[in-house]
């Protein structure tokens, strides 16, 4: 230990380093103002410490060093390579030994020895099961470096526990470490949440400290809150990544502090029979449409068509336009990625290894753009996502486009994902979505034509198009 100081140079500890990142600083990377893109790849796509380094020295920057706050799992990677560097141990071994052995957290780490196959959780999608990391592309010190350093790595609440109460003594950092880990640097942008070393620092409602992060993939989410000045430790967990853990926050807060969390609607159930009466496919317009499924008790609407999506999700007229352009874009971008002659960028590389696992794919359609929707760690909050299906034999799968600062920024293998609420019946043909924390709530209608006539779907309060019916087919 002892190796490191929070004001060294990168250039100290890793050769180099060019011209344009000579100010880099240590703090710079754990307090993400490095200017480094949120990730470097696929968290699975094979990637060893050189390489990754490689791609930290020469990647487009996004800001002068120090200027901007811009999340970067990147810089993340780049600091376990620093630590690599400088302690002559495995990023693993450096963390059992100095973290997670000293705290007690003995089920703890990316390679989980001991640990029986059966005992490590898997993932979902909804319907769709990920398996486990122990599924995934490993090396025998833990995942590619695209992910190892900044996350992947597995616990299990009573270890998180412990990691939290670890915290509180000197067990793993004295006083003034923890005062460096936990001073607000930087403006995280909403001028309410700050960075520190590795941890957001809000002011809650009540006046009070929260000390957090959140992590995970597209089938685990997890965010883990420490209320230093209230005694309080919360932590929040799913391993279906169609349900995210950040909405559950409020009224997760309302229950431990003593509040009132928010109700779901009064449901009025309905027979099965009565559900499937009202599936199928319904029409906006000619561009447009929705589908609707039964899921148990309650139904799936799927948008298809900006138009559709504009009234599922809450968008204002003036939003279509520029929302069908970004599908436009993202959906040309993803053809000329599968289908183009380069295939060396970021798209084509990650596109093409799931046209080799699930394709081959013949054909590429954007489904409409909306607001990101689910939890992803590098990604600012008011990144918007393009859903694109891939046309395969047999069906489609679709993957997510993601938007930062007006361009592309990311992709999402999502494989199944669409943005899509589900609606339970609260009578006289309404449907409402609940999801606990989320202020917006979908509420759809469905109404027969006389005399037996169509079924017709409304979304009701939709910015877009208020009162707009789709007839269902057929």
């Amino acid at each position: 230990m002892g190796k490191l100081a929070t004001d060294d140079f990168v250039s100290d500890h890793v050769e180099g380093v060019p011209e344009d990142r000579e100010a880099w600083t240590l703090h710079d990377l754990l307090t993400h103002t490095a200017g480094l893109p949120p990730v470097s790849g696929a968290d699975y796509e094979a990637c060893g410490r050189d390489e990754l380094i490689r791609i930290a020295l020469s990647t487009e920057l996004r800001s002068p060093p120090g200027r901007e706050y811009a999340y970067s799992n990147v810089g993340f990677s780049l600091l376990a390579a620093i630590v690599e560097l400088r302690s002559g141990k495995t990023y693993e071994e450096f963390t059992q030994e100095t973290i997670f052995r000293p705290a007690g957290m003995t089920r703890t780490g990316y390679r989980l020895d001991g640990v029986p196959p059966e005992e490590v959780a898997h993932g979902y999608l909804g319907e769709e099961s990920w398996g486990t990391v122990l599924d995934r592309h490993w090396t025998k010190d833990g995942p590619s470096w695209h992910l190892l350093g900044n996350g992947g790595t597995h616990s299990t609440l009573r270890d998180m526990l412990r990691f939290h109460l670890a915290l509180l003594d000197d067990t793993i950092v004295n006083d003034e470490e923890k005062e460096e880990l936990f001073f607000p640097y930087v403006d995280e942008g909403g001028g309410d949440s700050f960075y520190g070393h590795g941890w957001t620092i809000r002011e809650t409602d009540r006046g009070t400290t929260d000390v957090w992060h959140s992590g995970g993939n597209p089938y685990f989410r997890n965010q883990m809150h420490r209320y230093v000045d209230e005694g309080a430790f919360l932590y929040l967990h799913t391993n279906d990544g169609a349900w995210t853990a950040g909405p559950l926050l409020a009224p997760a807060e309302e229950m431990l502090f003593g509040g009132e969390p928010p109700a779901p609607p009064e449901v009025v159930p309905l027979e099965e029979a009565e559900l499937d009466a009202l599936a199928g496919t319904y029409l906006l317009d000619g561009e447009a449409s929705f589908e609707v499924e039964r899921v148990g008790r309650a139904l799936r609407v799927v948008a298809e068509g900006e138009r559709a999506y504009g009234l599922l999700h809450g968008a204002a007229d003036d939003e279509l336009e520029r929302r069908r352009a970004r599908s436009e874009a993202a959906e040309e971008r993803v053809r000329e990625a599968l289908f183009g002659d380069d295939a060396s960028g970021f798209l084509a590389r990650n596109l093409r290894r799931l046209a080799d696992e699930e394709g081959p794919f013949d054909g590429v359609r954007a489904l409409g753009t909306v607001p990101l929707d689910v939890e992803l760690d590098g990604f600012p909050s008011d990144t918007e996502m393009t859903p694109v299906a891939l046309r395969r034999s047999g069906g489609e799968v679709t993957v997510l486009v993601l938007w930062v600062d007006g361009s592309v920024g990311g992709l999402d293998l999502r494989e199944s994902y669409r943005p899509a609420p589900l609606v339970h019946s609260i009578g006289d043909g309404r449907f409402e979505s609940f999801v606990p924390g989320e202020a917006r709530r979908t509420v759809v209608r469905f109404v027969r034509g006389e005399g037996g006539g169509a079924v017709t779907l409304s979304v009701e309060g939709a910015p877009a198009g208020e009162g707009a019916r789709a007839v269902r087919r057929g």
